[in-house]
């Protein structure tokens, strides 16, 4: 046995040792990638039942959702009273403190100018009197007309100031109605708001209101009234069928009924084309044109109107009812006019898709303006409407108006 055979046998268990190492780091490799994908197959598993469990809907009792809506309509209505409550005093406020500088009877020590005023008469009133009698009187003329113009022009400019807080204040005021009204006619049902109209005693003023701010921000910050488009238009569709001798239109969501109240002061236009007959249907009768009622249930017979109009009412989550209702009023081949604001609709092809399932065939859609598209449509004569599908959402093709809380 020589030192060569030894040498051999240290070799050989050096190489062994390094075999035993791979393979431990070779089996760590392979627990280690069977331990990700058992991760990856539980966190797909997690997520799917994460999504399950959103699409679960819990069933709710009918009880339980009027209660719901009643506490709503409670929450609602005491936000809105706080938040006017606040307003109105602030102009009761500055009512009083108009009514008391406008009083004859001056107080002595109510402000620091006051005391600044006396004193600086006193200070000219001693320097007066040293000079001669002549020069005094001229000099105290000329001031007097001079004190009188400044008072004038601070008058002028409080009372501006004044008039324009007011302003600001019940701008504030019906802002924050309309913001309201607006938000709950979008995210309920027609049902739901006829409710609130019928049980609520203030209901129509509260309408009026919201048509007034309604109207004063479209007159500010939009190009041009969709009403006013569409009013142009029918005056156009008026005289180019001349051979009609009556028209029946149908004004859904009317507000304050301006197509009726037009054709009405304008009769005489239009005797010679037509006889024109217009009924408006909203939620709360504002003045005599308006029908009040749910559009879902019109108080009409099928088959009677050559035009209908929706112009900035498709408002509710079962808009989809109203285009209903509209298509047993109408005539086979009468025409749709719709008007509605562009950041609401979220994908056109999904809307004309739905008013084919409605029975309506587009013949025109108008993206022009930057504020509102125009969409017509006709009611086919041979097809009939196959109707919404049963899981149908109509918020993902029109998004409901939903304003931040201040």
């Amino acid at each position: 046995m020589g030192k060569g055979y030894h040498k051999k046998q240290k070799e050989r268990k050096e190489f062994l040792e390094k075999q035993k190492r791979l393979r431990k780091k070779r089996q760590l490799r392979k627990e280690q990638k069977v331990e990700k994908k058992l991760q990856k197959k539980v966190s797909l598993q997690n997520a799917k039942e994460a999504k399950e469990d959103k699409e679960k809907v819990i069933p709710i009792t009918k009880w339980e959702e009027r209660q719901n809506y009643q506490h709503f309509l409670k929450r609602q209505e005491n936000h809105r009273i706080s938040a006017s409550q606040r307003i109105r005093e602030l102009l009761e406020q500055s009512k009083k403190k108009k009514q008391k500088r406008n009083n004859p009877i001056k107080k002595r020590n109510v402000t620091s100018d006051s005391f600044i005023d006396e004193s600086t008469d006193n200070e000219e009133e001693e320097n007066i009197d040293d000079n001669d009698d002549s020069m005094n009187n001229n000099k105290k003329i000329k001031k007097e007309k001079e004190k009188e113009k400044e008072k004038k022009l601070k008058n002028k400019n409080n009372n501006n100031k004044k008039k324009s807080i007011e302003n600001e204040l019940e701008e504030r005021l019906g802002g924050a109605q309309f913001r309201w009204m607006n938000e709950f006619l979008y995210t309920r049902k027609g049902s739901d708001a006829l409710e609130y109209v019928e049980t609520n005693e203030n209901a129509k003023k509260e309408f009026e209101d919201y048509h007034k701010t309604y109207n004063r921000i479209i007159d500010e910050n939009w190009p041009m009234s969709p009403i006013q488009n569409i009013i142009k238009w029918l005056g156009k569709y008026i005289n180019e069928n001349k051979n009609k001798k009556n028209l029946v239109i149908a004004d859904f969501g009317c507000g304050d009924a301006k197509i009726a109240r037009y054709f009405n002061s304008n009769k005489e236009k239009f005797k010679t084309h037509c006889n024109i007959l217009v009924h408006s249907f909203d939620l709360c009768a504002i003045n005599s044109y308006v029908t009040p009622c749910d559009i879902t249930n019109v108080p009409l017979k099928d088959a009677c109107i050559d035009i209908a109009i929706f112009c900035l009412s498709l408002m509710g989550t079962n808009y989809h009812q109203y285009l209903e209702e509209c298509h047993r009023v109408l005539l086979p081949n009468g025409i749709v006019n719709i008007a509605e604001v562009r950041s609401r609709l979220l994908n056109l092809n999904q809307f004309k898709k739905l008013l084919h399932w409605l029975g309506f065939d587009v013949t025109k859609v108008d993206l022009n303006n930057t504020h509102f598209i125009t969409i017509q449509a006709i009611k086919s004569p041979n097809r009939q409407p196959v109707g919404v599908p049963f899981n149908f959402d109509g918020t993902k093709i029109l998004k409901p108006c939903a304003y931040k809380k201040r």
